[in-house]
C-alpha cells in the first residue's frame, strides 16, 4: 500500500483488528482504520464509513428506544401478553358457552384491557425496535388488536345484531353476515401466536445456553449431542447468538407458513354456503300457518264461524309450541319417551306473543289471542301421544298453565315497539328452568334467541303489530363455541408446529453450518493454531456420532420412532453429505 507503512499483526496481539470487544485503545483502531481507509477507492471509503455511521447509531440508541426494547422482551412482561392473548382467543366463546348476560360487562372491560396492553406493546416495540414498524408483523399485531373490537358486546350487537322493525330480512342477513364475520376476525386473531412461538424459541436457546455451560471438557463423551458441536470456551463462540442469515431466514419460513395456514383457513369461511340458507324451516312456515288462522279468527269475529275459527286458531298455535316443545330437550326421556321430537335440534320455542307500536292496542290484540277454548290435556292425549315419525312429546304442569294463561308479560324494545305475551321460562321449574327468562331481549344475548315472524303480511302490518315467535338458542350457542375453542386450540397447535419444524429443518440445514464456519472463520483469524484442536474435536465428535447411531439401530423401535418423528422412514437414504458440511470441514 503506497505511502502507508504496513503494520503487522501477530497472531498472538491481531485481536486489536478484529476484536472490538476487546479493551484496545481508542487511538490505534482510529490509526488503523486510517491506514486502511487510505489504501481504498474513494467507493469503497464510503461504504466504509457509512457501515461505521450505522455501527454508531446502533450503539447511540435513544434511552427511550433502550427502556422499550428491554420492557418488551422482559420475561414478566411477555408472560402477561401471552395470558392475555390465550384469553383474547377463548374468551369470547367461553363468555357465549358458560356465561349469562349479566357477565358482559366483565368480560368488555377484560377486552379493553387486551386492547390497551397490547396497544402499549405495538407503541414500545415501535420505538425498541428498528426494524419493526411498518412490517409484516407490526401490521399482524395491528390487525388482530383492531380485530378484538368486535368483542365488546355493544359494538357486536349495534353493527350485526338483527334488528325488528320493518326491515327484520335485512337485519336477518346481517345477524349472519355478522356471525361470519366474527369467524373470520377469531382467525385473524390467531396471528398473535407468533408470540408464543417466539417464547418457545427463546425459552428452547435458553435451555441450550444452560446445557453448554453445564457440558465441558472432561465430561462423558456420551453427553455429547448435535448442539455441542463446537461447545468450546473460547469467549467468540458463546451459544444463543443468533447471526443475520438466521435471523432472516427464521422469520420469513414463519411468515410464509403464517400467511399459506391464515389464507387457508379465511378461504374456507368466507367461501361457503350458510347451511340455513338451503331452505325454509318448519319455524317460518308454521309461523305463518299461526298468522293466518288468527287473521280469519278476526275477520269472523262477529260471525257465526267465530268459534270454528278460534278452535282452529287455537290448536295451529298448540301444534306449533309442542312441535318446537322446549322441554323435550332438557328432559327428553320425561317428556318425550317416544324419542324423534324437538330435543333432536338445537333451538327450541320459549316465547309467543304480540308485538307491536301502541301499547293499547298491543294489550288489546294479546287478550284475543291468548289460548280460551282448547283442553291441553285432551290436546296432548290426541297428539302428543301418537308415536310417529316426529313427535310432540310432552310438558309440565307448570308449562300447560304458563301456555292457558292471559299474555300479561310486556317487553320493550330498542326500536321503539313493546311485545306482550307469554314465556315459559319465565318461572323457576325445579330440574328444567332455573334461569328464568320473561323478555328475550333485555334478559339474553342477541346470540342466544331467534327472532320468528310470519313472512306474509304487508309491510303496513309489520310497522302496525305482529305476531312475534323467539327461540332459545342457547344450546346450539354453547355447541358452538365449544367447538370454536377445540378448533382455535387445533389451529395454534398447527401453526406454532409446523413453524417450528421448517424453522427447525432451516437451522439444521443451513443456519447452524453456516454460522459454525462463521464462529470457525473467527476464531483461526484470531489464533491460526487452534485449527488444530477444531480437527481434533470434529474427529472426536464424528467417532462418538458413529458410536452412538449404531447402539441406537439397536433399539430397534425407538429407531423407528425416530424415523418416523423426522419423516425419513419412507425417504430415500441418501449418505452423501451436504454441500454445508464438507464447506465446514474444508475450513479445518
Amino acid at each position: 500500500m503506497p505511502g502507508v507503512e504496513p503494520t503487522i499483526l501477530k497472531p498472538s496481539t491481531s485481536k486489536v483488528g478484529f476484536a472490538p470487544n476487546d479493551a484496545a485503545p481508542q487511538d490505534t483502531i482510529r490509526k488503523l482504520s486510517g491506514h486502511y481507509d487510505e489504501g481504498l477507492g474513494k467507493g469503497e471509503v464510503g461504504i466504509r464509513h457509512g457501515a461505521r455511521k450505522a455501527i454508531r447509531a446502533e450503539v447511540r440508541q435513544p434511552r427511550c428506544g433502550t427502556v422499550s426494547r428491554r420492557i418488551v422482551e422482559n420475561s414478566i412482561f411477555v408472560c402477561c401478553t401471552m395470558a392475555l392473548t390465550i384469553y383474547a382467543l377463548v374468551a369470547d366463546d367461553f363468555r357465549l358457552m358458560s356465561t349469562p348476560r349479566s357477565a358482559d360487562p366483565v368480560f368488555n372491560w377484560m377486552v379493553v384491557l387486551c386492547i390497551v396492553v397490547f396497544g402499549i406493546e405495538c407503541i414500545l416495540s415501535v420505538l425498541g425496535k428498528a426494524d419493526y414498524l411498518w412490517s409484516f408483523f407490526f401490521w399482524l399485531d395491528i390487525i388482530s388488536t383492531g380485530s378484538l373490537v368486535l368483542d365488546i358486546t355493544v359494538v357486536a350487537d349495534t353493527l350485526f345484531a338483527s334488528q325488528q322493525g320493518g326491515s327484520e330480512v335485512r337485519g336477518g342477513r346481517a345477524a349472519k353476515i355478522g356471525a361470519k364475520a366474527g369467524r373470520v376476525v377469531r382467525v385473524l386473531r390467531l396471528v398473535r401466536i407468533l408470540k408464543l412461538y417466539k417464547a418457545y424459541y427463546e425459552a428452547k436457546a435458553l435451555e441450550r445456553r444452560k446445557r453448554h455451560e453445564k457440558n465441558r471438557p472432561g465430561q462423558d463423551e456420551d453427553d455429547w449431542d448435535d448442539e455441542d458441536v463446537d461447545a468450546m470456551k473460547e469467549k467468540f463462540n458463546q451459544p444463543g447468538k443468533e447471526s443475520q442469515v438466521g435471523k432472516k431466514l427464521s422469520e420469513l419460513t414463519t411468515r410464509r407458513v403464517i400467511c399459506i395456514i391464515m389464507a387457508m383457513m379465511l378461504g374456507l369461511q368466507i367461501l361457503e354456503v350458510d347451511e340455513t340458507d338451503k331452505a325454509a324451516f318448519s319455524s317460518l312456515y308454521g309461523a305463518e300457518i299461526v298468522w293466518r288462522k288468527f287473521t280469519l279468527m278476526r275477520e269472523n269475529g262477529n260471525s257465526s264461524l267465530v268459534g270454528e275459527k278460534r278452535d282452529a286458531y287455537e290448536k295451529s298455535l298448540l301444534k306449533y309450541i309442542y312441535y318446537h316443545n322446549w322441554f323435550a330437550r332438557e328432559d327428553s326421556d320425561k317428556y318425550c319417551p317416544m324419542q324423534d321430537c324437538a330435543g333432536l335440534y338445537y333451538s327450541q320455542l320459549f316465547w309467543v306473543g304480540i308485538v307491536g307500536s301502541d301499547a293499547a292496542e298491543v294489550q288489546t290484540y294479546a287478550q284475543n289471542a291468548s289460548l280460551q277454548h282448547s283442553n291441553i290435556g285432551a290436546f296432548e292425549k290426541e297428539y302428543a301421544r301418537v308415536d310417529g315419525i316426529y313427535n310432540y312429546g310432552f310438558m309440565p304442569t307448570e308449562a300447560q298453565a304458563i301456555i292457558k294463561s292471559e299474555w300479561t308479560i310486556e317487553c320493550q324494545h330498542s326500536n321503539e315497539k313493546v311485545s306482550r305475551g307469554i314465556s315459559l321460562l319465565s318461572q323457576d321449574i325445579e330440574g328444567l328452568v332455573s334461569h328464568k327468562v320473561s323478555c328475550p331481549q333485555e334478559e339474553l344475548r342477541s346470540q342466544e334467541y331467534m327472532y320468528i315472524y310470519p313472512r306474509g303480511m304487508t309491510s303496513a302490518q309489520l310497522e302496525d303489530w305482529y305476531l312475534a315467535f323467539y327461540f332459545d338458542l342457547r344450546p346450539f350457542t354453547r355447541a358452538e363455541s365449544m367447538y370454536n375453542i377445540i378448533n382455535t386450540m387445533n389451529i395454534l397447535i398447527l401453526l406454532v408446529s409446523v413453524s417450528l419444524v421448517f424453522a427447525n429443518d432451516a437451522n439444521r440445514l443451513i443456519v447452524h453450518p453456516v454460522e459454525r464456519m462463521i464462529k470457525r472463520v473467527e476464531s483461526i483469524r484470531d489464533n491460526p493454531l487452534i485449527a488444530m484442536k477444531m480437527a481434533d474435536e470434529e474427529f472426536k465428535l464424528e467417532e462418538i456420532a458413529k458410536a452412538r447411531q449404531k447402539r441406537a439401530k439397536k433399539e430397534y423401535v425407538r429407531f423407528i420412532l425416530g424415523e418416523l418423528m423426522q419423516c425419513r422412514f419412507c425417504g430415500s437414504t441418501d449418505d452423501e453429505p451436504m454441500e454445508t458440511v464438507i464447506l465446514e470441514k474444508t475450513i479445518i
